[in-house]
């Protein structure tokens, strides 16, 4: 549905976007952590795959109602601390009046087995309901392994002649083996991949190998090893409440309020190298008790677990816990629920987690965000109607705190450091215009951002207790454009311009002994975007409306003003901002 619109790019690793760490959207310059998602009014706060809320979680096909994007400014009254502009919305569908049953399968390639189920209960004196239930497994497409995702939402209504309240619930459980990312040398087959892989199919492997090893007398200290796919899984279980409340208290007054409260859990295990956990176990036994030596490959696990709530009338207070302890040994068996990491079992990288044989310890903090905000905004219409003008502005102020061991220096220099820091600004206005003529309609829009700097635990987790904190990002966001609405054709042409200060940047850097990157976030300055974008629907009388063709095309130039530490990056082109867009379809 997103990427149908002009200038949102939407990438996924798998055909039904299962696969959260191949996911991907873009519009103009934003980025995924940028764009701010709602769902029936809740705000799902920051969109990291670890800890966050990304909203492929949160919705399913068959309960989806529509979903409406902001490219450049969304309204100043849409709950979100992540946005720099963009707002996207969800919308799911209301219970029925009638009462039914929907049922659904699928199958396709890879094993794959799709299920759906959902009641509606019919209205009965002002009450309706329904219960929708989806599960999925499939093998995955490259590598082994599978995906597996069960997601249940149930919607319960009751409204009068003064208004409605609506009580939902999202449970979403799901599990999947890691795909490993590749560089074009990989994919090219010239990287000289020592288990002969190559093309876009490049996975994990599906048994153990035989490799000589590095160290004497240690049988899987060779960290190749880490290619073997038991030692890369995702876990997550995340379940949302929200209570929605409309009342009308007379013509001119009306009263909205939005409450929910989230619940989440989750693990992930990565593999570390003889190497590496050697070293750190040597800078740790002498400090911690209980730590064993490494055998081999090492099973890293790291659980999460956390709340998010809003109090009515107000916006998110979250916290999350985060835990990790990156040294067991291997698993040749699904860990199916979070436990602690340890070595394992001769250093087999398919033998069992010896959980209660820790090497060495990393991460055991806690994260909290408090955001308020409020806004005040007005419409006024002009020359008849035909002329409308919002214009408001917000205050936002994100507070942000950190306490634990949030790495293995923290535990070598015996300390659990408490670090805070708080973003805000009193004043972030917005205004917007729109003139209608005939079927046409001249639009313009100008706003003032801020957001929470995304990937907050990455930064502080890596720094030291006394270094400064990250800039919280701005931007400045004008549009204008114009529109017509025919009888067989709706088209849009906008141009615009952004501006951000303080932008915050990924950049990957390797994991020692992983065969992976992680990535970082840091300000690198100033960035600046400006394009074009055209978009239409055309539904030809002469075939009956019964078919629509849609299409649209962007022009986008996103590039760094600044150069960044020892990189001469000022000129180049934002990362994933492609300067062409295009998009077409018929229905």
């Amino acid at each position: 549905m997103l990427e149908s619109l002009p200038g949102f790019n939407v990438q996924a690793n798998d055909a039904l976007g299962l696969y959260e760490f191949g996911n991907s959207v873009f519009v103009r310059a934003f980025g995924f952590r940028q764009i701010g998602f709602v769902l029936d009014g809740i705000p799902l706060g920051r969109a990291d795959q670890f800890g966050g809320s990304p909203v492929f979680r949160y919705v399913d096909n068959e309960t989806t109602w529509r979903v409406t994007a902001s490219q450049g400014a969304g309204d100043v009254s849409a709950p979100s601390y992540a946005s720099l502009g963009p707002i996207v919305q969800y919308q799911t569908l209301a219970p029925a009046e009638q009462a039914g049953v929907q049922l659904s399968q699928t199958f396709g390639s890879d094993d794959l087995s799709r299920s759906f189920i959902k009641l509606e209960s019919g209205e009965h004196r002002g009450f309706s309901g329904y219960l929708g239930r989806s599960k999925i497994d499939s093998d995955l497409w490259r590598g082994p392994g599978t995906i597996d995702r069960e997601h249940i939402e149930g919607k319960a209504r009751y409204r009068w002649d003064g208004g409605t309240l609506d009580l939902k619930v999202v449970h979403n459980d799901f599990f999947d083996y890691d795909t490993p990312s590749i560089s074009k040398a990989q994919y090219l087959g010239t990287a000289n991949d020592p288990f002969g892989r190559s093309g876009r199919e490049f996975g994990y492997l599906g048994y153990v190998p035989s490799l000589p090893p590095t160290v004497p007398g240690v049988a899987y200290s060779n960290s190749g090893y880490n290619q073997y796919y038991q030692q890369a899984i995702n876990q997550r279980t995340d379940t949302l409440y929200g209570l929605d409340g409309h009342f009308v208290l007379s013509p001119d007054v009306e009263l909205r309020g939005t409450a929910y409260y989230e619940d989440k859990d989750g693990y992930g295990v990565s593999p570390e190298a003889y190497a590496t956990s050697l070293a750190s176990h040597r800078a740790q036994r002498s400090i911690i008790p209980g730590l064993y030596a490494p055998l081999g490959l090492q099973y890293g696990l790291s659980t999460v677990a956390g709340t998010r709530q809003a109090r009515w009338p107000g916006w998110p207070y979250s916290w999350v816990r985060t835990a990790s302890m990156p040294a067991c040994g291997a698993s040749a068996t699904a860990i199916t629920a979070p436990r602690p990491a340890t070595t394992k079992v001769g250093g087999n990288p398919a033998g069992q987690p010896l959980l209660d044989q820790p090497v060495h310890l990393q991460r055991d903090f806690w994260s909290t965000r408090t955001s308020t905000q409020l806004h005040l905004k007005d419409t006024w219409r002009l020359l008849d109607d035909r002329l409308t003008i919002d214009y408001g502005a917000k205050a936002l102020d994100l507070e942000y705190e950190i306490e634990g061991q949030r790495n293995p220096a923290d535990y070598i220099a015996g300390r659990r450091p408490l670090i805070r820091d708080r973003w805000k600004d009193g004043f972030l206005p917005q205004a917007g215009a729109v003139y209608s003529f005939d079927r046409q309609q001249l639009f313009a829009s100008w706003s003032q951002t801020m957001a929470l700097p995304q990937g907050a635990d990455d930064i502080y987790s890596l720094a030291s207790p006394g270094a400064p904190g990250p800039e919280a990002e701005t931007a400045q966001n004008l549009e204008f454009g114009l529109r017509t609405n025919r009888e067989t054709f709706n088209g849009v042409l906008a141009v615009y311009g952004s501006q951000f200060d303080d932008r915050l940047q990924s950049y990957a850097a390797p994991v020692p002994g992983s065969g992976t990157t992680e990535t970082y976030f840091q300000n690198v300055g100033t960035v600046t975007a400006f394009g074009a974008e055209g978009s239409g629907v055309w539904k030809p009388r002469a075939l009956g409306d019964r078919v629509a063709f849609n299409g649209n095309l962007s022009w986008n130039n996103a590039t760094f003003r600044d150069d960044f530490s020892t990189f001469d990056i000022a000129g180049n082109h934002v990362p994933d901002s492609p300067e062409w867009l295009s998009q077409a379809g018929v229905t």
